[in-house]
């Protein structure tokens, strides 16, 4: 379980890595990109990075109008970023 500190943290790394992809005709592209250079930051550790990617690839899913496993319970808000 990710504590608040690390919560904040992906939530504000969803919001850059969405303003990224809002601006690419690849947004998946742009996914990669972003979580390949958190991946040589040291200070992020792999379930921060895979709690982000899973955001991020939710939130795109979502605003395509595909179905999300789970729900988008934990998208409430996001879809306006994107």
């Amino acid at each position: 379980m990710l504590n608040a500190e690390q919560q904040a943290r992906i939530e504000s790394a969803l919001s850059d890595c969405l303003s990224e992809c809002r601006v690419t005709d690849r947004p998946y592209s742009r996914i990669s990109a972003f979580i390949a250079d958190l991946q040589s930051d040291s200070e992020w550790t792999t379930s921060e990075i895979i709690e982000l990617q899973t955001r991020v690839i939710r939130v795109l899913l979502y605003r395509h109008g595909r179905p999300i496993a789970g729900g988008v319970g934990d998208l409430e808000g996001v879809e306006s970023k994107v």
